[in-house]
């Protein structure tokens, strides 16, 4: 981030046995001059880890880089941990397979110094696929990636708006002393998912409210080894669950309580208004699910690619699909293609 000092920024990068994608997302920043600070979590196993040292040394040997190895933690524990080694003002997660834009990250920086009712603001983001598995190759399709936008007065009606349309917040740029008080908050919760994303996100939003600017800044990848969080039966079956509700249910009651004055009966109420809303929609999103599976048949059909593309241009982010951020008359073309010759150039460096 050219013209920010000292740095203001810092990206937090939890990571566990994918040593190519990490190396990737750090050429990507040595390419991009990023002057903020990194800090990487690394669960994985000690002779992989040292590998993975001396591989970044190698390949960003101007980078803010700070390494520390958490055998067997998991992410949430990772981040917690890292939150205490941040020193800028404000910080993002950004996943080693994913990647956040410089430029933007300045943008969100500026805006929230000026506006200090925001906790957190991101860009827009989008999920891409490769043609061939793995960290480098073509891209093969882009869409469009939501994420919270709130700005609700009251920090219960942000809740319940984010549960009843849920998307990651995570990868929005945090001030610091919001970020702590969203992962300080998961240190008794097991269950991966509420530790992990869900309870941490909703914090997010009832801390303050969140702003999406203009331009691109998140880009993340769907491929195989990807980590997934569990299937809702799974998830709520599991003997975790329970007691990391019961610690999320509490957390975000006590803080609606204490940021909207209202009294801890009437923030539970919202509270659980606001979960019961979200388990519904998971639901929903098992349809969505069905209906994509029909829609991938239909296109079969040999008029069906001319009417699918005249819908997707219709479709909310139809900026983002892959023809236009190719085309050079995009507002995104020029962040979108550093990042696509990060993914598609081969590594000098293999581990």
């Amino acid at each position: 981030m050219t013209g920010i000092s000292p740095p203001t920024v810092s990206l937090i990068v939890p990571t566990l046995e994918r040593p190519d994608f990490l190396l990737r997302l750090i050429r990507f920043y040595q390419a991009s001059r990023f002057t903020g600070k990194i800090l990487i979590g690394d669960g994985g196993n000690i002779s992989r880890v040292q590998q993975t040292k001396v591989a970044l040394r190698h390949a960003a040997p101007g980078l803010d880089i700070g390494y520390w190895h958490f055998p067997g933690a998991g992410v949430a524990q990772v981040v917690r941990e890292l939150s205490s080694e941040v020193s800028t003002p404000y910080v993002a997660l950004v996943a080693d397979d994913d990647f956040l834009v410089p430029s933007a990250l300045e943008k969100c920086a500026a805006f929230l110094k000026n506006n200090s009712d925001y906790s957190a603001a991101h860009g827009s983001g989008i999920l891409i696929t490769l043609a061939s598995t793995g960290a480098h190759g073509k891209i093969a399709r882009c869409g469009y990636y939501p994420q919270p936008q709130r700005e609700e007065t009251s920090a219960a009606q942000r809740l319940v708006a984010h549960l009843g349309n849920y998307s990651v917040s995570l990868f929005s740029l945090h001030r610091i002393e919001i970020w702590r008080k969203m992962f300080s908050a998961t240190k008794d919760v097991r269950d991966v998912s509420f530790g992990a994303e869900l309870l941490p996100c909703c914090l997010s939003v009832v801390l303050g409210k969140t702003k999406q600017l203009d331009g691109l800044m998140l880009v993340r990848q769907a491929h195989s080894r990807r980590y997934h969080l569990p299937n809702v039966h799974d998830w709520i079956t599991d003997e975790a669950w329970c007691p990391s509700y019961a610690i999320a249910y509490e957390s975000l009651a006590k803080e609606i309580s204490h940021q909207d004055c209202v009294s801890l009966n009437q923030a539970r109420a919202e509270v659980k208004r606001g979960f019961s809303m979200y388990l519904q929609n998971i639901q929903k999103r098992r349809a969505a699910h069905n209906i994509t599976l029909w829609r991938d048949r239909i296109r079969r059909i040999p008029s069906a690619p001319f009417i699918w593309r005249w819908a997707q241009r219709m479709m909310p982010g139809s900026e983002f699909s892959l023809p236009k951020l190719l085309n050079p008359s995009s507002p995104h073309h020029t962040d979108f293609l550093k990042i696509r010759d990060a993914i598609t150039q081969s590594p000098d460096i293999i581990i």
